[in-house]
């Protein structure tokens, strides 16, 4: 890996925009450790930062898109006054949550 890259990322600044990183490569090469050294880097930048597998982010979100589709439901069955397009954009709203925020996944 290019190491100005390296330092360029470690400053942070992809945060703020919600850009992406993908680090990927064969097993053993340090893609975690690089994840974590960065993750770690950007947290003294002033950033939060969550380490979770890719496992652990889907499960996330599949919780936050069925918590949004049983608010819809309650929010249909108690008669409420908002329209179904509204709850539609509620639910949008829960899946492109993770869309403002920067990710960085290791495959």
């Amino acid at each position: 890996m290019d190491a100005k890259l390296v330092r360029e990322l470690a400053t942070g600044r992809f945060v703020p925009q919600a850009e992406n990183l993908l680090i990927f490569g064969p097993p053993g090469v340090g893609k975690t450790h690089l994840a974590i050294a960065l993750g770690r880097a950007v947290v003294e930048c002033g950033h939060s930062v969550l380490f979770t597998s890719a496992t652990g982010l889907v499960a996330t979100l599949a919780r936050r898109e069925l918590l949004a589709e049983a608010e819809e439901e309650i929010g249909i069955l108690r008669g409420s006054e908002s329209k179904p397009e509204e709850l539609n954009g509620h639910r949008e709203g829960v899946r492109n949550s993770v869309a403002r925020k920067s990710t960085l996944a290791v495959a």
